[in-house]
């Protein structure tokens, strides 16, 4: 049984809000979601992917993928 309060679906509902603020304080925002195989919340997981700078899952390929995101935002954002 699903329950309509998981920790996902709340995330998705929050993304857009969350992106708009953290977009307009000039920061980024990324995910890492682990255990998302969960079809069932697709919806929440398309929202996320949308509504983020990086959005990786939690396997040592996709860590690289946003440890390059990292470097390459400090690399064009240092003072």
């Amino acid at each position: 049984m699903e329950r309509s309060n998981s920790v996902i679906e709340r995330k998705g509902e929050q993304a857009k809000a969350s992106y708009e603020q953290v977009e307009a304080a000039g920061h980024k925002i990324a995910y890492v979601i682990d255990g998302a195989g969960n079809f069932q919340r697709q919806s929440a997981l398309q929202t996320i992917c949308l509504h983020s700078h990086c959005t990786v899952a939690l396997s040592k390929n996709e860590l690289s993928i946003l440890c390059d995101f990292l470097r390459n935002y400090l690399e064009n954002n240092s003072d």
